[in-house]
């Protein structure tokens, strides 16, 4: 199993719990990273994001 879960979206279309998962990923890096590419095909970046560690279930991430 991956080590961290990662979370993002829009503010003006917010989805919601598991239906705003991304990605999971070995390496934070790698979650930040895609937290961080374009959301969609109209070149938006995310508003949020959040990176969650499994071994911790704490946010070690957060893209305000």
């Amino acid at each position: 199993m991956k080590k961290y879960l990662a979370f993002a979206g829009s503010n003006y279309y917010p989805v919601g719990g598991m239906n705003d998962f991304i990605g999971s990923f070995e390496i934070l890096e790698d979650a930040i990273n895609k937290i961080n590419e374009y959301d969609d095909s109209y070149g938006r970046l995310n508003d949020w994001g959040h990176v969650l560690s499994l071994d911790s279930m704490q946010i070690v991430y957060e893209l305000k």
